[in-house]
């Protein structure tokens, strides 16, 4: 007897772990590693057990796959093989690129390039996913860079990086012969205009800081305050992400890095990385105290979530402000400034911000050297992003 449906259309994208989801009559929806999810049709033929996918769920709704699996039981009980070309079909785009994420990237790179691989190939190069791979043309490609080509220059080089490896993927397995639509040298490099040139990715200047940090004072999210905390501490985000509470100790305007978190590297005779001791300005402090009003573990957690808030909402919260800005650069931002308006001295900023010239000596030197010195730092760093004397509360 033949299961009956049991999936539901509002259900299909709230699972997560890999495997099949049955919907009855041979019909299943497989999340792969990557959380890519594709309908597939599993029956038996001639003693021999196949799995033949339907498309992705991006492109084909569950009434769909629903159709084409009933057609593929009525190939079957009629004694016929219901894909009997399955072996000489050629893949559609959508699907390739599933199967490469799936295979290939989500094995060798992090959840976060996984990430960017599903957005650039299944989002921006939509219009495409549903071709067959040896039907794929230039003028496809080009119709599909061209909405970002000059609004974001970056985001369609990754796109046209991303489609090429694809269509060499569909290349190498016999799918297609011929050029690759979508190479640039000798190609597309012809075919689109060349793109503005693109400032280098980094430092906000410092004398912009302070109307970034009035920026981001008048929102309430909790990425807004990470973001301020990272300025103001010239801390890195594996320091700052993972950061618990516990390490802070707001009385005392200190905070202790732990080891496994500490930015300095370990030396080349692999001893292990130095604990980090950074003070804290009455500005720091005043805005832990009000983000910390609630329960909760770590220093920066979601809302309702119960974990540590994700690096990639500080960088996109930055790039609101300038799109060629990235966090670590806002140490670059606070080290020219102690160049150009302070005379604090080049031990004292590199202490400051967590660097280790002279491997030797500094790990010889106690977690607290130059404590005054590099509070007097920040206190100072504090004072010119917020326009206010951040310096250590009396009694402290």
């Amino acid at each position: 007897m033949r299961t009956k449906a049991r999936l539901r259309e509002s259900e299909l994208r709230t699972f997560t772990k890999p495997g099949r989801y049955g919907d009855g009559d041979n019909l299943y929806l497989v999340v792969d590693k990557a959380g890519g999810r594709r309908w597939a049709f599993l029956y038996s033929f001639a003693g021999r057990r196949h799995e033949v996918g339907l498309g992705g769920l991006h492109r084909v709704s569950l009434a769909e796959a629903r159709a084409k699996a009933a057609a593929a039981r009525a190939a079957l009980d009629k004694g016929l093989d219901p894909f009997p070309d399955r072996r000489s079909r050629v893949p559609t785009f959508g699907d390739l690129a599933h199967q490469h994420i799936n295979e290939v990237v989500s094995i060798s790179s992090q959840p976060k390039h996984v990430a960017h691989w599903q957005k650039t190939l299944f989002d921006y190069a939509r219009p495409i996913c549903a071709l067959s791979v040896n039907k794929i043309t230039t003028e496809a490609v080009v119709a599909v860079l061209k909405r970002h080509w000059d609004v974001h220059p970056a985001t369609a080089k990754r796109i046209r990086a991303h489609i090429e490896v694809v269509l060499d993927v569909a290349r190498a397995r016999g799918y297609c012969i011929g050029d690759n639509p979508a190479s640039w040298n000798r190609h597309l490099e012809h075919l689109l205009p060349a793109q503005p040139p693109q400032r280098p990715r980094g430092a906000v200047p410092w004398r912009e800081i302070p109307r970034l940090v009035r920026h981001l004072q008048s929102s309430p999210r909790v990425a807004s305050s990470c973001l301020i905390f990272a300025i103001l501490t010239g801390a890195l985000t594996s320091e700052i992400v993972p950061a618990l509470r516990t390490e802070f100790d707001l009385k005392r305007m200190l905070w202790t890095v732990p080891l496994r978190r500490a930015s300095s590297d370990p030396g080349v005779d692999g001893t292990p990385a130095i604990k980090r001791l950074i003070p804290l300005s009455a500005a720091v402090v005043q805005l832990l105290t009000a983000l910390w009003s609630t329960g909760g573990s770590f220093a920066f957690e979601c809302r309702d979530l119960c974990e540590p808030i994700s690096s990639f909402a500080l960088l996109e919260l930055l790039r609101e402000f300038d799109e060629a800005a990235t966090v670590q650069g806002l140490r670059t931002s606070i080290d020219t400034w102690a160049i150009e308006a302070t005379q604090f001295t080049s031990e004292i900023r590199s202490l400051a911000l967590g660097k280790t010239p002279g491997r030797k000596s500094l790990r010889a030197r106690p977690v607290d050297f130059a404590i005054g010195k590099r509070r007097e730092f920040f206190d100072a760093w504090a004072a010119h992003c917020c326009g206010m004397l951040a310096g250590r509360k009396k009694g402290a």
